[in-house]
């Protein structure tokens, strides 16, 4: 196999990161990539606390801390470590994603049996994201014919607030949980070329070597990549990784969920012993799934 890197983005969610941090060592092998990068833009004193842990656990884990906060130096210095692996295989991971047992193992397995057929890039199915939605739009209509309501089924999802709270409702009951729930397996996988939120993915040199240098945000260059260049992207069933939030969600989220009965949820411990400890986002009682 390539030689595999992986590219944490964090910045001011140390809340999210957290189980970020939490979730991947539970069920990924860091090990299989040659380095594990983590880009910390801006971070506070206890963010770089929980960086500096994970960096001691991990032999192959190296911070590089960045300034001012924002987009176009994140998108600078993700392009230096870009330009050190240009023929790796990349694995990049935002601060409020959650992987889930089997994630990376799917995630490989879509790539090497789509990569020649133009597939460059796969990313793992994220429910709150726009392409998600679509992978599993029918069946949460199927399962789910009145909850799927009309204000949940709103498009955008990166401006609907109303449906990552249900989403995340479905996730906490366990019916999205992994790609072991009927609900994911039934899934239909989505091959897109372009218009894809970067949250969870893995692509090959066919997309470094078309964003590189950066001449805007990841995310944009990501997708003009395939766009222009008849390449391809597949969100695949055989992985999962859970978004937390997009910025016009996040008010609501904070309110309704909350990253406190997530880490919960997955069985995270957050006493100050432990290594992901945060103080937690002051939130609004959760209210009950609707």
């Amino acid at each position: 196999m390539k030689d595999m890197i992986l590219i944490i983005l964090t910045s001011h969610r140390k809340d999210c990161f957290s189980i970020c941090l939490y979730n991947l060592e539970k069920y990924t092998d860091l090990d299989r990539f040659s380095r594990v990068y983590v880009l910390a833009n801006a971070v506070d004193t206890e963010h770089k606390a929980i960086i500096s842990s994970f960096e001691r656990r991990h032999r192959n884990v190296e911070s590089i801390h960045f300034g001012p906060r924002g987009l176009e130096h994140t998108v600078r210095t993700e392009g230096l470590v870009l330009a050190l692996h240009r023929h790796s295989l990349v694995v990049k991971l935002d601060e409020d994603v959650f992987v889930t047992p089997g994630w990376l193992e799917g995630m490989l397995r879509a790539y090497k049996n789509n990569a020649a057929d133009n597939v460059a890039l796969v990313s793992a199915l994220v429910p709150n994201n726009q392409i998600g939605k679509i992978c599993l739009a029918e069946a949460l209509q199927r399962h789910f014919p009145q909850g799927f309501s009309t204000t949940v089924r709103r498009d955008p999802v990166h401006q609907n607030p109303d449906y990552a709270t249900w989403i995340w409702h479905r996730v906490l009951r366990g019916d999205l949980r992994d790609t072991r729930c009927p609900i994911i397996r039934s899934g239909i996988p989505q091959r897109f070329d372009g218009a894809l939120n970067i949250n969870c993915i893995l692509f090959d040199s066919r997309i470094t070597e078309r964003v590189l240098p950066f001449t805007s945000g990841d995310e944009q260059a990501i997708n003009d990549a395939l766009v222009q260049n008849g390449l391809f992207g597949l969100m695949t069933t055989e992985a999962v990784a859970h978004h937390y939030s997009f910025g016009p969600q996040q008010a609501q989220m904070d309110i309704m969920i909350g990253t406190q009965r997530i880490a919960v949820a997955f069985g995270m411990d957050t006493r100050p012993a432990s290594p992901y400890h945060h103080p937690p986002v002051a939130t609004a009682q959760p209210v009950g799934a609707a």
